[in-house]
């Protein structure tokens, strides 16, 4: 705990007995229990809960505090609870180090439990007049006490929202880390996002500036499977329409239906008799619209 926040402590413990709460509070216990919590900060919050509830007029109420103070009698925080209370603080790459993907941990739809009070306190100091607009309990309800779903709903609606302080808050029993820590991702969200966004940036381009170089591409060669000549154009290649799908150069394929038509052939089967046959179409991009083409509509 910070000296500036002993110091402020001590001084509202001296002017507890001048600054007393009006008589009008008496019925309101957060009132009460707020005034025990600065008073008695090291006492543990359920049992300023149930003297709060106790407590009935002002003179009671100075009479506790007095005694209180005096016998030190009452039940105190253990040292790991006093430190839970303490200001959740860190930097963001050390917030990261704990939650490495923040927004997946916290839009988790299961249901938050052990810090349900709090939760509303905490949004009832975030949002100005909250109570005044809309039911806390039912809003916590809908959203399974995920603070983070119900501060994007409410920032969506425009309400203004306040830094929180735990200085100026009062939580209502000893918090668990992560209730401070989705605090905390509420309060720092913007940064946190940008960090995410500047690191998976700078790891793109790291990760483009080591890339190895890309090898250049290795054209496929083709043989001719009658003048084994290479052919690296796919479109200067004929092929049957037999299962194996020989290829033959053009100038192979050209040539044999030229024989064909010589001999008064109508089909060009594969040049080297696998029992396919080249298609006509094949024959027909070959060959110059010549006498022997008009022969072989004719007689089809």
């Amino acid at each position: 705990m910070s000296l500036n926040r002993l110091s402020m402590r001590h001084k509202e413990k001296e002017n507890v007995k001048t600054n007393p709460i009006s008589r009008s509070q008496f019925d309101d216990v957060e009132s009460k229990l707020s005034l025990l919590s600065i008073v008695l900060s090291d006492a543990q919050p359920e049992y300023l809960m149930k003297q709060s509830q106790r407590i009935s007029s002002q003179e009671e109420l100075l009479t506790f505090i007095s005694q209180s103070l005096e016998s030190h009698n009452y039940p105190k925080l253990e040292l790991e609870d006093t430190k839970i209370m303490e200001q959740f603080e860190c930097t963001v790459e050390e917030f990261l180090m704990g939650i490495p993907d923040p927004v997946k941990e916290f839009s988790d739809s299961y249901i938050r439990t052990g810090y349900e009070e709090n939760a509303e306190i905490y949004l009832k100091s975030r949002y100005q007049n909250l109570a005044l607009c809309m039911d806390i309990k039912e809003l916590l309800m809908t959203h399974k006490y995920n603070l983070t779903k119900v501060c994007q709903q409410l920032d969506f609606l425009g309400m203004k929202a306040n830094p929180y302080n735990l200085d100026c808050v009062q939580l209502h029993h000893s918090p668990s880390v992560f209730f401070h820590q989705e605090v905390w991702y509420i309060e720092h969200k913007e940064e946190v996002l940008n960090f995410l966004k500047s690191a998976i940036e700078a790891a793109r381009v790291e990760a483009e500036l080591n890339r190895p170089p890309t090898p250049p591409s290795v054209e496929e060669v083709f043989e001719c499977e009658i003048c084994r000549d290479d052919i690296e154009n796919y479109a200067e290649l004929g092929t049957c329409d037999g299962p194996a799908g020989h290829l033959f150069c053009n100038n192979c394929v050209k040539r044999s239906a030229e024989i064909k038509f010589a001999e008064g052939g109508i089909t060009f089967p594969c040049l080297i008799n696998c029992g396919g046959y080249i298609p006509l179409q094949i024959i027909k991009d070959l060959l110059e619209r010549g006498a022997s083409w008009n022969v072989c509509l004719i007689k089809r």
